[in-house]
């Protein structure tokens, strides 16, 4: 009983997991779609049925996040490994699977093309930037997560070369998008947010093999209290690992913790406080950091300094900056002023505050000092009036309502 438990167990030792599950973005979803896929993938797939339903969840993880395209990889390369049947017989059992991903995804595509110009979200585009400062991130990245959790990924490959058909039909798959997927976190760079969320579709499937090599190691002619001596060896380092993934989590994110809770606190009491009452509700606002401000100020029209949502600032040309976050490597400001947003949001904590001409600086005050708030003072021309809004809609042309600094 305690075996059967054991993944789940090890799965619930990792904050990552804990932490991305209920943070209310899409990891938890993407991580979803890839488990139902294997799930489908491991079952009975020569009636029709169990095929269609794999080619659906393959479709929905491409639709979730840009790298459903590793996942379908993964999934269609196991099958090629670990089936038994003639090649032809393989590739006729997944030919109703690749017709669904491809008819879904080649829809997509194209409605990204017609509607957006690009074929990849324009979030890649301002995010990513290929080249020696990014795989120097990515490896860093890479190692923090390892320390972090990753390392007791690796123990179940041991269980792969005599993995019963049941399990190598999860085993497999796990695998390859753990390879294919670290292999291409590597390459971009990483990520920013701490917490490791790309990771959390990774977790669960390769903990099955380690509890596989536990119990094969039973089978041991050397015993020590009654136990095998290659169980012990499994269970020591088993021990090991996570001894070691608690330390690095002791040392590396409680800092991060603190911050975010202080920055839902400040961002808590800025709506109460601030914005709801001193920012119009159509307000034009440009911000270093949307991230929050999008979700609880629905009637605000946003622009991302980091070009988030904006196609000029996310295809900028420019290398990765030594010392810059993962996805802060994009934005100009000349830009996002030539836009005359009513409102800026932005970071310094330079002393005395930096003035920007045009503007009045409403923040900050005791309780966030790193946070600027800036009001447009000036009435806007005829042209201006159609920046950051919909065609046919115009923005009021002022004055905006007074600063009442906190």
């Amino acid at each position: 009983v305690l075996l059967s438990a054991m993944p789940g167990l090890l799965l619930a030792t990792n904050p990552s997991f804990a932490y991305w599950s209920t943070a209310g973005m899409e990891a938890p979803l993407f991580a979803w779609w890839v488990l139902l896929a294997v799930f489908l993938f491991a079952g009975d797939r020569r009636p029709l049925a169990p095929r269609l339903a794999l080619g659906a969840t393959l479709a929905a993880a491409c639709l979730t996040r840009p790298e459903g395209g590793l996942v379908v990889a993964a999934v269609f390369g196991a099958a090629l490994r670990v089936e038994t049947d003639a090649m032809s017989q393989r590739l006729r059992r997944l030919l109703p699977v690749a017709v669904i991903v491809a008819l879904v995804l080649g829809a997509q595509l194209a409605f990204r093309l017609a509607y957006y110009g690009d074929l990849l979200p324009n979030t890649f585009h301002a995010k990513v930037i290929v080249g020696s400062v990014a795989l120097q991130r990515g490896l860093a990245h890479l190692g923090s997560f390892l320390l972090a959790g990753g390392l007791l990924l690796l123990p179940g490959l041991l269980a792969l070369p005599r993995a019963g058909l049941p399990l190598r039909q999860l085993l497999w798959p796990g695998y390859l998008l753990l390879g294919l997927y670290l292999l291409y976190l590597v390459v971009i760079g990483g990520d920013h947010p701490g917490w490791y969320r790309f990771y959390l579709p990774l977790l669960p499937l390769p903990l099955l093999g380690l509890v596989a090599v536990v119990v094969r190691s039973r089978d041991d002619s050397g015993r020590w209290c009654g136990v095998g001596r290659r169980r012990w060896a499994v269970l020591v380092t088993t021990a090991v690992l996570l001894v070691v993934q608690g330390t690095a989590w002791q040392r590396a994110e409680p800092s991060s913790v603190e911050r975010l809770a202080a920055a839902g606190l400040i961002n808590g009491w800025l709506q109460r406080a601030f914005f709801a009452r001193q920012v119009p509700r159509d307000a034009f606002v440009a911000a270093s950091a949307v991230g929050r401000l999008g979700y609880d100020n629905a009637g605000w029209r946003i622009l991302d300094a980091w070009g988030l949502n904006d196609r000029h600032i996310a295809h900028l040309r420019v290398g990765a900056k030594r010392g810059a976050k993962f996805g802060h490597d994009k934005t100009d400001w000349v830009y996002v002023l030539s836009r005359a947003p009513d409102y800026l949001i932005t970071f310094s904590d330079r002393e005395p505050k930096p003035k920007i001409r045009g503007y009045d600086l409403c923040w900050p005050s005791w309780l966030a000092r790193p946070l600027l708030v800036y009001r447009r003072n000036w009435k806007l021309d005829p042209v201006q009036r159609s920046l950051g809004v919909p065609p046919g809609v115009e923005r009021a042309r002022g004055p905006l309502p007074a600063c009442e600094r906190p």
